[in-house]
């Protein structure tokens, strides 16, 4: 059986180490407590943004109320609120392949950069909760996914580019 959202990592604009980041998040192979638990690893009892959950990487990347705030946030300043994931989108890449239909070609490169970026600001940011006590801020994880946009813009992702030209 092929892994379906492949071309969605891997056709990309993204740096390498965000791909590979979400080829191991979409074949659950990120260290979260679920699978810290199942070896018998020290782990927190559940997710670190928001304590009423289990520490999964769908969790962490798409189902956490946290997660959701941050992509309404950044969706909301592309102007594409009405894609945000909803309570019910549990999985990052069943939400994805779901609104990605609903874009013009045109900006479908734009919008899966964008997708990456987020992700790998949620997962960098969890990871800075758990390993080095650092408080939960969406308004930093919001700053700091701005800021790298405009750096990957520089650097050539010309779709994310594209996505900020059309939210201005």
């Amino acid at each position: 059986m092929q892994f379906e959202p492949w071309k969605l990592i891997w056709n990309t604009w993204a740096l390498k180490k965000c791909q590979f980041f979400l080829w191991l998040a979409f074949h659950n192979r990120c260290w979260t407590a679920d699978r810290q638990a199942k070896r018998g690893l020290p782990h927190p009892a559940q997710c670190p943004l928001y304590d009423k959950e289990d520490d999964t990487i769908h969790h962490i990347l798409c189902g956490c109320v946290v997660a959701r705030q941050t992509w309404s946030l950044v969706f909301c300043r592309y102007g594409l609120q009405d894609f945000s994931p909803l309570p019910d989108d549990k999985v990052l890449h069943v939400w994805w392949m779901r609104i990605l239909d609903l874009f013009p070609d045109n900006c479908k490169r734009g919008l899966n950069s964008l997708i990456i970026l987020v992700a790998w600001s949620l997962w960098k940011h969890h990871n800075d909760i758990v390993f080095n006590g650092a408080v939960l801020n969406v308004q930093l994880v919001l700053k700091q996914i701005c800021e790298e946009a405009n750096l990957w813009c520089l650097a050539g992702a010309s779709g994310l580019a594209h996505l900020e030209v059309a939210a201005r």
